[in-house]
C-alpha cells in the first residue's frame, strides 16, 4: 500500500509539472487518432515472458492547456503454444490519461504519458487445467515519437512500463510502432 501511495503522489506531481510546463508552451495540435503493433514482455513472481502478437489503438484530444492531450486507448496482446502444450494466453487493457507533446521540432515530435485503467488478462493451459481470468488495475508510463511523412502521415516509434496490480503485480514493457492520423481538418 505504501508503494501505491508513493506512486499516486509521485504522479499527482508529474501531472502538476506538466500542466505548468504546458501554459508556456506554444498551441496544441489537432485531436489525433493512431494504431499499430505492439509487443509485450511480461514479468511477474519472478519469471518474464515475451507477448510477441499485439496491437493498439488510441485517441488524443487537445484539452486547452498547451501541448497537453486526453489521450485514450485499447490493446491487447497475444500467446499460444498449439506445438507443445496449447496452451494460450491473452491481455487486454483500457486506459485513459493525459499526453504532453513537446513542440515540433521538424518533422519529429516527441511525447510522455501516463494512463490508467483495467487489464484483463486470461490463462487457457490448453486441456492440462483450468483455465482463468482476471481484471486488475493498471498505470502505464510512456513515451515517444512521432515523425511527420507529410500533412496526413505519421509514424509513432514508442515504449512504455506499465503495471498491473495483482497478486503478484505483473510489469510490462511495451514496444510500439504505428501510424498516426489527424482528426478533422
Amino acid at each position: 500500500m505504501r508503494q501505491l501511495s508513493k506512486l499516486v503522489w509521485s504522479t499527482t506531481a508529474a501531472l502538476a509539472l506538466v500542466v505548468a510546463m504546458g501554459a508556456m508552451s506554444p498551441a496544441a495540435a489537432q485531436p489525433q487518432v493512431a494504431a499499430g503493433y505492439q509487443f509485450i514482455n511480461a514479468s511477474a513472481g519472478g519469471s518474464s515472458t515475451s507477448i510477441p502478437a499485439g496491437w493498439f489503438a488510441d485517441v488524443a484530444v487537445p484539452i486547452g492547456f498547451p501541448m497537453l492531450s486526453v489521450v485514450g486507448s485499447v490493446d491487447g496482446g497475444y500467446k499460444s503454444d498449439n506445438v507443445v502444450s496449447g496452451d494460450s494466453a491473452k491481455t487486454h487493457t483500457i486506459l485513459g490519461g493525459v499526453r504532453y507533446s513537446l513542440p515540433a521540432s521538424g518533422k519529429m515530435t516527441p511525447f510522455a504519458q501516463v494512463t490508467f485503467g483495467v487489464a484483463h488478462g486470461s490463462y487457457d493451459p490448453g486441456g492440462a487445467g483450468t483455465s482463468t481470468s482476471s481484471n486488475e488495475g493498471a498505470v502505464d508510463f510512456g513515451g515517444g515519437i512521432d515523425w511527420g511523412l507529410n500533412d496526413k502521415w505519421t509514424v509513432r516509434i514508442g515504449a512504455g512500463y506499465r503495471r498491473i496490480m495483482s497478486t503478484p503485480g505483473v510489469n510490462n514493457f511495451r514496444f510500439v510502432a504505428g501510424v498516426v492520423l489527424p482528426i478533422g481538418n
